[in-house]
């Protein structure tokens, strides 16, 4: 469940972001494994805190970079019971500020342009989400062979 702390411009991409995941799922033998839920769909009784709901939600930092997946684990099997995913908005300005130094340099110089925010569409933030999927959809093959 994409959590209502997630702002409302950002739902989209964080839902293509959980959704992506599914690629690595489906090399596990898993498919349509993952579904975003956005708010507008919540069941009446959905609370991030109830294991029944797993969600991504979003915090506020000004003073650093983070996330947390807490999670509930059953001792005697392994199986995952609950997942959740809490990162801060701090991770915008991160992704903004290595997309412009590495992908971006200037063409006047090798100097990267600075984080202008303005130009930075929220959908490019489920493209870092499934950037990650993606390695584990290729540590996935990698086992496999």
């Amino acid at each position: 469940h994409v959590d209502t702390s997630v702002p409302v411009e950002w739902r989209p991409a964080v839902a293509r972001g959980i959704e992506n995941w599914n690629a690595a799922f489906e090399q596990a033998g898993w498919y349509r494994a993952i579904r975003a839920v956005l708010p507008e769909d919540h069941p009446a009784d959905y609370s991030a805190g109830d294991a029944r709901f797993a969600s991504v939600s979003w915090a506020v930092s000004e003073s650093s970079v983070y996330a947390v997946g807490p999670h509930t684990v059953d001792p005697r099997t392994g199986q995952i019971l609950d997942a959740d995913i809490m990162f801060a908005h701090s991770w915008i300005g991160y992704w903004v500020d290595e997309y412009f130094r590495e992908v971006e340099p200037t063409s006047e110089s090798d100097e990267p342009q600075r984080n202008p925010f303005g130009t930075f569409e929220p959908a490019d933030f489920g493209v870092r989400l499934s950037l990650a999927a993606r390695r584990v959809s290729q540590l996935l093959s990698e086992v496999e062979e």
